[in-house]
Parts: C-alpha cells; structure tokens; sequence
C-alpha cells in the first residue's frame, strides 16, 4: 500500500528542506500535514479543510496555511519521544504499541495517497525504518558554513545556551572543542552541523542504497526542476510536464554567500578551520 511507502525529508535544519519540501509535495501523489493541521491537530474539520486546500489545484497558490509542515504535533500522539530526544531514535525505540500507532496516523493522513513529511534534526532513519520498512529517504545537504550562519541568526536556536543545555549530546570531546574557539557560537553552530551530518551518514548505512538520496542545497536553487524530478522519480512515482511548470515557477537563490557576509572575520576563520575536513568530505571548496 502507498500510505506505507512513505517519503522522509531529512536534513540538519536550515538546510533548504523546506524550500524542497513544499517544491516536491506539489506532485499528485503525496499527501502532507498542513502547518493549520500543526496548530489545530485534534481537529477534525481542520483535518478535512487541509485535505482539500492541500490539493495541488489549490496548494499552487502556497498559502501559507495550507503549505507543508513538519509533523511533530502528530508523531507525539504515538511517540512523545519523537519531538525532542537528546540522540537519534533507534529500532528499538520503537515497541510494537509505538508503531501501531505510527503506522495508524500515516495511514490515516495518506488515505490513498502517498505520505510525505520533513524531519530535520537527529537522523531517525533507523526509528523509522522499523515503522516502515519500504520508506525513502531524501537527505538535504547543505555547506556546513551557511548552515551554521542561519542558525546564528534565528532566536529558537539551542546554541545560545550552550552545549552542555542542547539537545544534540554531550562528550568532553566537544567541550574541548569548543574551548579552543574560546567558546565561540560560530563554533557551536558548526559542531551541530557536524554532529547531525554525520549521524544521518551513520544512519543512512542501515538501509540499502536504493532507499536513500542525497540531494545538495546549493544544486536544488540552481537546477530546481531537474533536482526535482530526480527526486520524485527516485520515490518510484512519474514526473508529470505540470510538475515543470510548478517547479519551474520557483524563484531559487544560493543564500550561502551570507555567512562570509554576516559574520565576523574571527566568526569566518573559526567556520572555517572547525569544519575543514568535514566540508572536504562532502565534496565542499574551502
């Protein structure tokens, strides 16, 4: 059944997910939570009222009401786990009365279409794997150094409490890290990229290849309708000419040049050395 071949979004969080998100879920297929839905998820007339402005003969005119959202307000009926764990969910996070419910709530959203959602943060690829065993996975990748600029700017970021008050793990290793940038927030937002990069990395070994796709921020703005398409295809579902056109209409910019102008030259330097290797690894210029 379609509603139990789900499509996850992955990605650290200000990577551009979002922009892919509401580009992909303009396809006839897939069916999504509504941010309305996120704010009134008990209601059922709210429920039935997103399932037709969700439409693609509607969603076209993104309405922010109607545009995709996460679906934290919903996973938490079944897991109250899910919305904010300190590490990556397991299989075994899973028990059997966890996924019943799970699986019940996708099913339930999806009807007879096929579910899509986003998740940023810790990878919970393994978590939902177990879930559904026949589920893709869609990771964004962005360059760490742009990542760790937007997070900088947003007030919700945990970095500003410090690593020892965040949700993304505590070792010495990253206190001593921390500590040569002399306590840096450039530092922190950078440890986080790396942190959740690699864990989705770690993660995506767990499930065959063909489960798995990695799409770049900075190849999405600059080719939208062909990173697209590759990405729909790869969900095993038919690229349509209205999806070129949809797409098409999208108006994409690399926003990576921020980061070298928003930020101190000290704040610059430490991106840069901090995630060197990193960014070597996943085929970024230094």
């Amino acid at each position: 059944m379609k509603d139990f071949k789900p499509v996850f979004i992955i990605g650290t969080g200000r990577c551009g997910s979002q922009l892919f998100y509401r580009m992909i879920a303009h396809h006839r297929s897939f069916r999504w939570y509504t941010r309305m839905e996120n704010v009134y998820p008990d209601s059922k007339l709210v429920k039935s009222i997103s399932t037709i402005l969700s439409k693609p003969s509607f969603y076209k005119v993104l309405d922010p009401r109607v545009q995709p959202a996460e679906p934290y307000p919903h996973f938490k009926k079944a897991d109250p786990g899910f919305v904010n764990p300190c590490r990556s969910l397991r299989a075994e996070d899973l028990t059997s009365k966890k996924r019943k419910k799970l699986r019940k709530l996708v099913k339930e959203k999806a009807g007879k279409k096929r579910f899509l959602t986003k998740i940023t943060g810790w990878s919970m690829i393994q978590y939902l794997d177990n879930a559904f065993p026949k589920s893709k996975f869609i990771h964004i990748l962005r360059d760490g150094r742009a990542v760790a600029n937007s997070l900088m700017h947003v007030d919700f970021w945990e970095g500003w409490e410090g690593i020892h008050n965040w949700r993304w793990g505590y070792k010495d290793e990253y206190t001593e890290e921390i500590e040569k940038y002399d306590n840096s927030f450039a530092a922190v937002a950078a440890l986080q990229w790396k942190l959740i990069t690699k864990e989705i990395n770690r993660s995506k070994e767990k499930i065959s290849p063909d489960r798995f796709l990695e799409v770049k921020y900075e190849d999405l703005v600059k080719n939208p309708v062909g990173v697209v398409k590759e990405s729909v295809e790869f969900t095993d579902e038919t690229w349509s000419k209205s999806m070129d056109k949809i797409v098409g209409s999208y108006r994409t910019k690399n926003m990576n040049f921020k980061w070298k102008k928003n930020l101190s030259s000290k704040d610059k330097e430490i991106l840069q050395d901090s995630l060197k290797e990193t960014l070597i690894e996943y085929g970024y210029e230094i």
